[in-house]
């Protein structure tokens, strides 16, 4: 998969950008605030995934934006699937996605066309942060792998919702404690999906992931990734699974044994919403006995891993975005992602071109205020 033309209109502080990528690695730099990291999270919603950054979308226009006469978009030409094709997503004056210039249903209609994988200093706390940002990070992989996962994520929320409003209400209304087998059954059919496509995911991800980590170590390190139920379902549910129904099951008495205290708390405690991926170094966890080294090292492998997940089930390298982290991987790291970027489309960020060198960079670009200026290579 490559970018051949990006173009960005109104977005964020972007007002106009064309660029034509390079292939190969393309290093954008500027100071902060400048729009590197607009750019970059540009091209990861053309991926038909949700931003890596915190904020609504209504957030999106540039907000010196003419809202009378003016539109806020994001658009490419991408090689993919054997051809070029048009990704196109408009914000303002009203929300559309569009595919070869046919208007598509949902962002998840562009999933599968625009694969990429986002390296942001958000992830290098990975590890560290809690189980919502790995579960994220899970759902996240397997959304560009499965365009229908991301829907069934979106089902399993709101029955969750609805069960959780009727647990609620239940203890005033008797009566509706009829209505909880029904959405357990929604919960145990949805949930058994996600968890399913979770461990299978994490199946072939963690050989890549403790690859990579034994190249970074130099063989000193093994690294190991893990499925852990949490809350009601810690336990029950089974981290080895014969299939699917094995996992309902499982789900479905976690529900039935959860659910008096279900009732008193009025949320629901078992279920993939509870669960972590935990990560060992060296069979300790990482997130209490690693130091910052051994964890980023953790994040950058399982960060190559995906690349070559994707790389192995769409038969084609996905584009790199790296937004800002070379400076926070020491220079033994950086060049070990370097040297794993070989035959793929990367675009890198930074507040200054010094990386170059380390880069190899065939484009080269400085943002300033939103507009984004070519550079001529030093020496050429």
């Amino acid at each position: 998969m490559e970018i051949n033309e990006l173009w960005f209109e109104n977005f964020r502080n972007l007002e106009q950008v064309h660029l034509r990528p390079e292939p190969g690695v393309n290093l954008i730099y500027g100071d902060n605030a400048q729009g590197k990291t607009n750019l970059v999270e540009g091209i990861w919603l053309l991926s038909g995934e949700r931003s890596f950054r915190y904020g609504k979308e209504s957030d999106l226009p540039r907000l010196q934006m003419d809202r009378e006469t003016g539109r806020s978009r994001v658009a490419a030409l991408v090689y993919t699937e054997g051809r070029e094709q048009e990704l196109e997503l408009l914000f303002w004056p009203r929300r559309q996605v569009r595919l070869n210039g046919i208007p598509q249903s949902g962002r998840g209609a562009l999933s599968g066309k625009l694969c990429c994988v986002v390296f942001s200093p958000g992830h290098l706390a990975l590890v560290q942060a809690g189980p919502a940002e790995r579960r994220a990070f899970l759902d996240g992989a397997i959304g560009q792998l499965r365009p229908q996962y991301g829907k069934i994520l979106r089902d399993y929320d709101r029955a969750l919702a609805q069960r959780g409003s009727l647990l609620r209400d239940a203890p005033r209304n008797p009566q509706l404690l009829d209505l909880l087998d029904i959405w357990d059954s929604h919960l145990i059919r949805l949930g058994g999906l996600i968890l399913s496509a979770r461990l299978s995911y994490l199946d072939k991800l963690e050989p890549h992931a403790a690859r990579f980590h034994r190249g970074i170590s130099s063989g000193k390190e093994e690294l190991e990734l893990r499925y852990r139920p949490g809350g009601a379902g810690a336990g029950l549910i089974p981290e080895s699974w014969q299939g699917r129904e094995e996992l309902e099951k499982a789900l479905g008495e976690a529900l039935r044994q959860s659910r008096e205290e279900d009732l008193k708390s009025g949320s629901t405690g078992a279920g993939p919403h509870r669960d972590d991926l935990e990560v060992l170094i060296n069979g300790a966890a990482a997130r209490s006995f690693a130091s910052q080294g051994q964890q980023r090292s953790a994040v950058l492998s399982m960060k190559l891993a995906e690349c070559e997940m994707i790389a192995e089930t769409m038969g084609s390298q996905p584009v790199v975005l790296l937004d800002d982290v070379m400076s926070e991987l020491d220079r033994s790291r950086r060049g070990y992602l370097l040297g794993k970027m070989g035959g793929r489309q990367v675009f890198i960020t930074g507040c200054d071109d010094g990386i170059l060198a380390e880069t190899g960079a065939g484009g080269v670009y400085q943002v300033s205020a939103g507009a984004l200026t070519p550079v001529e290579k030093k020496g050429g």
